[in-house]
């Protein structure tokens, strides 16, 4: 029975995934709809690509320093853990 049951890291990965796929979805919706205005050709065109290269860029700048941001947070949170246990 146990072995039916997904353990605690399937469920994890699972989440990620699920929580990417709805980040890439609704960035992808969010410069489609800011960049896209004109549906009279087939091609997107040049301003339409600028745009959403933009828009991209930008928002990989913005998740990246939000990344930096969380993991020194945790490293400043992991050194005040360690500092009394270290004057012990």
């Amino acid at each position: 029975m146990a072995a039916q049951e997904p353990n605690m890291m399937q469920v994890q990965d699972k989440s990620m995934w699920r929580a990417l796929l709805l980040s890439y979805n609704k960035l992808g919706e969010e410069c489609f709809v800011d960049c896209v205005h004109d549906f009279t050709s087939k091609k997107p065109t040049k301003p339409e690509t600028k745009c959403a290269n933009n828009c991209l860029q930008k928002h990989a700048r913005v998740t990246q320093r939000i990344t930096q941001r969380i993991s020194e947070f945790q490293m400043t949170k992991m050194e005040g853990m360690e500092a009394p246990t270290a004057q012990r």
